[in-house]
């Protein structure tokens, strides 16, 4: 039996997680490609934050590729019905702001899509941990973000902190988000989000 004490424990250990991104990126670009990417992206993604819960739950010696496949066939219907509904009010905000830069330059209207877009960038990190934590109706999913959103300023500005890292981290080491790049921003996001669910249900209990 391998003896995981010191270095070669880390190692191995390092090692281990860093196979474990590996697959889960192949998997997901895999899954989105056989979507041919607009019906793939959003369940694939799904699939990817619901094991990175499923990790942060301890459950770390799960079988990755038979649940991957799982959670994405569970929620492709409503996964996809989400994801157009989002495309569609991110393509109009788009729309509207470069309507306004470009044409009205009218100054009121400018902040408040802006502050429109803001909030829509916070669901969009919200959505993803809250459609592989629970079990709703593809526009609860939508709203519920935007409940957590309103409800949690501080895990929203964690999220918004870590937005901005994974940015950085983007532009300084591109070649990370290659090989392992949805896992590794997935994870600190889940991980919050996670964090403020547990929190939400005690209280609730």
């Amino acid at each position: 039996m391998l003896d995981r004490r010191g270095f070669i424990g880390v190692f191995y250990t390092v090692a281990e997680w860093i196979f474990r991104f590996m697959l889960l990126q192949i998997l997901w670009v895999v899954f989105t490609v056989l979507g041919l990417g607009i019906l793939g992206f959003m369940p694939a993604t799904v699939a990817v934050f619901s094991i990175v819960r499923r990790w942060l739950k301890k459950e770390t010696d799960l079988s990755i590729i038979p649940n991957f496949f799982h959670f994405f066939k569970n929620s492709w219907k409503s996964a996809n019905i989400v994801g157009l509904v989002m495309a569609l009010v991110g393509g109009f905000l788009y729309i509207d702001l470069k309507i306004s830069q470009e044409f009205l330059k009218f100054a009121p209207l400018h902040v408040l899509l802006l502050i429109l877009c803001f909030v829509f960038f916070v669901v969009c990190l919200y959505l993803f941990p809250v459609m592989s934590h629970y079990a709703l109706k593809p526009l609860q999913y939508i709203k519920q973000s935007f409940l957590l959103a309103l409800a949690q300023p501080i895990n929203t500005l964690a999220l918004l902190l870590w937005s901005f890292c994974a940015y950085i981290l983007l532009i300084k080491i591109p070649v990370i988000y290659f090989f392992m790049g949805v896992p590794i921003v997935s994870l600190p996001i889940m991980w919050f989000c996670f964090m403020a669910f547990t929190k939400l249900e005690q209280k609730n209990k």
